[in-house]
């Protein structure tokens, strides 16, 4: 007598875990791309807000933070990420500390305002996902250009 199961060959589950397989691996790359889009958003958002606190500080001090230092946090010259936050909060133009980018990397901040030896852009800028300044995944939003306010625009550095 013959038995009447019926089962799934080892051939037929094994395609199934194939597929399922190349679904998965589809959509994880789909969600670590959105991940990483929505942290360039969070930190354009951050950066926007230190931007009108730097500029509300400029109005009632005369220059960008540090007031009497040409600040640049990537050369280490004048001041660091955290003192020029603290100058934003103490002086009431910043409603919170905002320390680290949303790769838990401290912002760059390059002043080249009014009083400044380089005149030119001052920037605030965000390594991106791996942390160092300079490359292709850094992104960059001008405070002012030379003693001038600028519209606000970001862009991500060449």
């Amino acid at each position: 007598m013959q038995s009447s199961k019926k089962a799934f060959t080892l051939i037929e589950l094994l395609v199934v875990i194939v597929i399922i397989g190349i679904l998965v691996s589809l959509g994880v790359g789909n969600y670590l791309g959105v991940v990483d889009d929505s942290k360039y958003a969070a930190a354009e958002t951050d950066m926007n807000s230190i931007r009108k606190a730097m500029l509300e500080y400029k109005v009632f001090h005369g220059e960008l933070p540090l007031v009497g230092a040409e600040v640049d946090t990537i050369a280490g010259t004048g001041g660091t990420w955290a003192s020029v936050v603290s100058a934003l909060v103490s002086s009431g133009d910043l409603g919170e500390a905002i320390n680290t980018d949303p790769w838990g990397n401290a912002y760059h901040y390059q002043d080249h305002d009014c009083n400044a030896t380089t005149a030119g852009q001052s920037l605030l800028i965000t390594a991106g996902p791996d942390g160092t300044v300079g490359n292709t995944d850094d992104f960059q939003v001008v405070v002012t250009e030379g003693c001038l306010i600028v519209a606000p625009t970001s862009t991500p550095t060449p």
